[in-house]
């Protein structure tokens, strides 16, 4: 895939909207083909995971709301950024429902923005869940994935 069309689509993703402004997701690229392969068995096979161009695995960062809130309003005055990192507090704090559910909603969100761009692509394309309505006889062992923000990958 051409870079000017993974830049782009980086673009696209990091321009997802999010509560508050504090980007509670973590994107993770995945280029390392042995990893790849880890993930692939713990994604119970998806054949995507190692036969893709590209796999971007999408994470939840539950405590980004604490995490310095003035920084998401650096550019409002004063008074809105002290009223919005006090109500960044208020409306996450002691809720772990309000935090997982945004923290989703989030990573939906931000993977939803490649949807109009992949269609737009010349290549063939899909996404990937590791969702099953069967139980799951066992818990999942995902393999390691080292972290980084997706400008730096």
């Amino acid at each position: 895939i051409p870079g000017e069309h993974v830049t782009k689509l980086e673009e696209c993703i990091r321009a997802a909207p999010t509560a508050f402004n504090t980007q509670n997701w973590r994107i993770v690229k995945v280029e390392d083909k042995e990893l790849r392969k880890k993930i692939r068995e713990a994604a119970w096979g998806q054949a995507q995971v190692t036969d893709a161009s590209l796999l971007y695995i999408f994470c939840g960062d539950l405590n980004a709301w604490e995490k310095d809130p003035k920084r998401y309003w650096v550019n409002a005055p004063d008074d809105i950024r002290n009223y919005m990192a006090e109500n960044i507090g208020n409306y996450y704090r002691e809720k772990p429902e309000v935090q997982r559910d945004e923290a989703m909603r989030s990573c939906g969100l931000a993977a939803g923005m490649t949807g109009g761009f992949y269609r737009s692509w010349p290549l063939p394309s899909s996404r990937l869940g590791s969702w099953s309505r069967r139980k799951p006889t066992s818990r999942r062992r995902w393999p390691a994935i080292p972290t980084a923000p997706i400008r730096n990958m």
